[in-house]
């Protein structure tokens, strides 16, 4: 798979007090299960998408019914199992605080995603990689037909030979559904950190396997980064995850809240900003 390159902006991490010492204290960020974010269609609206294009085009001629008909019926299992770690290029976000920084209390995490090194290693365990969310429907529908179209088989392909690229469609169709987001949550500019399990390991690679924690009312499945790609050490007092800055949500604890942050992070080797959020909510 091409890597992109994960560039130099900024990458807001909005979570609560509690992801936040988590993150610091243990030097790591969690990848939870798409499918227990706060969007209930995730994942889901991907699928819908692939779908419709791949039944249009379908309708073209007798060899694409064939090859596009097998897209469909590898498609139809909506078995992807991925894990995400959200980060939005916008800070101080209103949305971002009603939605991820709990509701105000929370915290915006600069991270330094271009310094991570896990991002720039070999996840032995499956798919790992930072990708752009997609929110406008037409972006989605050349995506799919970009894929559809690349390993489309030549007119004369007999029917194994369509099986086998319609199935290298699909997985490359799979890659892009957990970058597509309904267009309602446009205004985040998310970027997302993605694994994606291998359905088989190399021999002696054994499958990585979630841990859980309770949130929402919910009993979530989740990865550490560190489970997904071996640590590399970072230099003597220097953390992994490098942190720029931390913005402290628009609550009436701000201030007193922005200095037991701070001797969180100073006791931890990080030296960043920390600011008090300028937006003027009350959650």
């Amino acid at each position: 798979m091409e890597r992109i390159s994960l560039g130099g902006s900024p990458a807001h991490h909005y979570t609560s007090l509690e992801g936040l010492t988590g993150i610091v204290e243990k030097d790591d960020l969690w990848l939870t299960n798409a499918l227990y974010s706060n969007d209930e269609e995730e994942i889901e609206h991907g699928y819908r998408i692939a779908r419709d294009v791949v039944q249009k085009e379908k309708l073209d001629t007798p060899a694409n019914r064939v090859y596009c008909g097998h897209i469909a019926e590898v498609l139809k299992a909506r078995d992807l199992e991925c894990y995400i770690c959200c980060f939005c290029r916008k800070g101080d976000l209103l949305s971002q605080w009603r939605g991820y920084g709990a509701n105000g209390v929370g915290v915006d995490i600069t991270v330094e995603i271009n310094q991570l090194p896990a991002l720039n290693a070999v996840c032995p365990y499956g798919a790992l990689y930072y990708w752009k969310v997609t929110y406008m429907d037409g972006d989605k529908q050349t995506r799919i037909k970009e894929a559809i179209d690349y390993f489309r088989p030549v007119s004369n392909a007999d029917e194994n030979q369509s099986l086998v690229r319609a199935r290298q469609a699909a997985e490359a169709i799979r890659f892009f559904i957990p970058t597509f987001k309904n267009q309602s949550f446009a205004e985040e500019d998310e970027w997302r950190i993605i694994f994606v399990p291998s359905p088989a390991h190399p021999a002696g690679i054994q499958a990585v396997k979630p841990r859980f924690r309770a949130a929402r009312n919910l009993l979530i499945p989740y990865h550490c980064l560190s489970d997904l790609v071996p640590p590399v050490a970072p230099p003597p007092g220097k953390p992994r995850i490098r942190i720029r800055e931390v913005l402290v949500g628009p609550n009436r604890h701000n201030k007193l809240t922005a200095e037991s942050v701070f001797t969180l992070l100073a006791q931890n080797g990080h030296a960043p900003v920390v600011r008090h959020s300028a937006t003027p909510y009350r959650g």
